[in-house]
């Protein structure tokens, strides 16, 4: 297992980089993952138009709408997707440590699909959307750190 091995995960609900530490703060992308769907209108996610329903005890008809927002279903399928890679290359011992830079939203939808062994590998977790900086404007975030 590479335990001395760090990796940093810079995500939002629409695309993540992941990079591997070289020699401390210096990062290399290792990855770039997109979901052009998470940035579709929700009449693009949506394949049929709402239902009709009749209002209880009466005649007056309304469209129905579905209980979930289909951007957010999308946002969950991929903070998921990228649970799932860092979940598998955790187990293969690509990496021992884990800093989380994602939007408080996004966030949320990652720490709800990591498991342990990506709790365990995780050293800091930052809930701001830094997928537009450049290596160097996050080599200096993560010296802060």
């Amino acid at each position: 297992m590479h335990d001395n091995v760090t990796w940093i995960v810079v995500a939002n609900s629409c695309h993540a980089k992941l990079y591997q530490v070289v020699k401390f703060p210096k990062l290399q992308e290792i990855n770039h993952l997109e979901h052009p769907e998470s940035r579709l209108l929700d009449q693009d996610l949506i394949s049929t138009p709402p239902g009709r329903t009749f209002q209880s005890g009466g005649v007056t008809r309304h469209a129905y709408q579905a209980k979930s927002d289909p951007k957010q279903q999308e946002a969950d399928k991929f903070a998921k997707d990228l649970s799932d890679l860092l979940s598998s290359a955790s187990q293969q011992g690509k990496y021992g440590r884990l800093y989380v830079f994602a939007n408080h939203s996004f966030l949320g939808l990652l720490r709800h699909h990591f498991d342990e062994h990506i709790r365990k590998a995780i050293i800091a977790e930052v809930p701001k959307d830094m997928t537009e900086c450049s290596v160097p404007e996050l080599e200096h975030h993560l010296s802060e750190l």
